[in-house]
């Protein structure tokens, strides 16, 4: 016969992430000590993807555009500022790639120290 009563016993959040079995609460620990850097790497790469190609097109529909400039109605002078600007915009973007790259490595480096630590502990 059902409990009448309309509260149900506590069941932790986690309780879905146990495998079904013999497992105990420290795999879970160790999950989350691992998902957590993962998921920093895995959404500082997606952002520098996204971030990278946004840039890129940018770039080359001004690089399209400097096709259809006239030489003759002084169309050099503004291919060249063009250029130039296009050249600024690029360094940036390397600046920002380098920058990125660190991030993913320090994101990656944390990852790797606790996979190292938990193997430790375990082994």
């Amino acid at each position: 016969m059902r409990d009448p009563s309309p509260f149900r016993p506590f069941e932790s959040p986690l309780a879905h992430m146990k495998p079904k079995e013999g497992n105990d609460e420290g795999h879970l620990i160790e999950n989350a000590l691992i998902k957590v850097p993962l998921d920093e790497a895995s959404k500082a790469i997606k952002q520098g993807g996204k971030h990278i190609e946004k840039e890129l097109t940018g770039v080359q529909a001004a690089l399209a555009s400097l096709t259809s400039l006239s030489p003759a109605k002084g169309g050099q002078a503004a291919a060249l500022s063009e250029l130039t600007r296009l050249q600024g915009r690029l360094q940036g973007l390397k600046r920002k790639l380098e920058a990125q790259h660190g991030a993913e490595e320090a994101a990656l480096g944390r990852a790797h120290g606790r996979l190292s630590q938990l193997s430790e502990q375990q082994g």
